[in-house]
């Protein structure tokens, strides 16, 4: 009865993870008939710490806007460089200068602002070693870029990378129930196998 009980479970927990993989809503309720009591409970509190994700993206720090401010300058006349430079205007490496300069100033705001509170990390698509050699550079391309941005050079990083759907959540949930029964299932065969060859061994 257990094992038909188990089967049971698994078929339908194969198939609520199908719908979710094809985006197909599944209802709370389904899961919570279907999970155990520990599955949904971590289903709920993992969909909690998402929606903090979410409220923390919202109240972006101020030092943060203020890297971005200076990073759009940059690359407002870094841009001005470029199509002074395509024009064959001898102006576009003075509007370099004023890049680099931006770029730098950026740098250098962002190295002490993360200096004194290390949990902007979270907020930028790379790791922010400032140390001599590393991949941060005060030019276009090798600035680090806010989680938040859509710039192509966005490598979505930090917060981003742990913000998930709340489809992709339930189906986290689902996948980790079905691990768990395979688990049982394992754990059930290793003990039976253990007895048996006991039993063997008494004769």
């Amino acid at each position: 009865m257990m094992a038909h009980k188990r089967e049971t479970r698994m078929q339908k927990l194969q198939e609520i993870a199908e719908q979710l993989g094809l985006g197909k809503n599944v209802q709370n309720r389904k899961l919570q008939a279907w999970l155990s009591a520990d599955g949904y409970e971590l289903y709920l509190a993992a969909w909690a710490e998402q929606q903090e994700i979410r409220d923390t993206l919202k109240a972006k720090p101020a030092v943060v806007q203020e890297y971005e401010e200076l990073l759009r300058t940059a690359t407002f006349w870094h841009n001005r460089a470029v199509a002074a430079e395509a024009r064959g205007q001898a102006s576009h490496s003075e509007l370099d200068d004023r890049a680099t300069d931006y770029y730098e100033r950026a740098l250098e705001r962002l190295e002490e602002s993360v200096h004194n509170d290390a949990s902007l990390h979270a907020w930028f698509d790379r790791d922010l070693d400032f140390s001599v050699g590393s991949d941060l550079q005060a030019n276009a391309g090798s600035m680090p870029i806010v989680i938040t941005s859509r710039s192509a050079d966005n490598r979505g990083g930090g917060l981003v990378f742990a913000k998930q759907t709340k489809q992709e959540v339930k189906l986290a949930a689902v996948e980790r129930e079905i691990l768990n029964l395979e688990a049982d299932v394992r754990g059930t065969a290793v003990s039976l196998g253990d007895l048996l060859g006991r039993d063997v061994g008494d004769d």
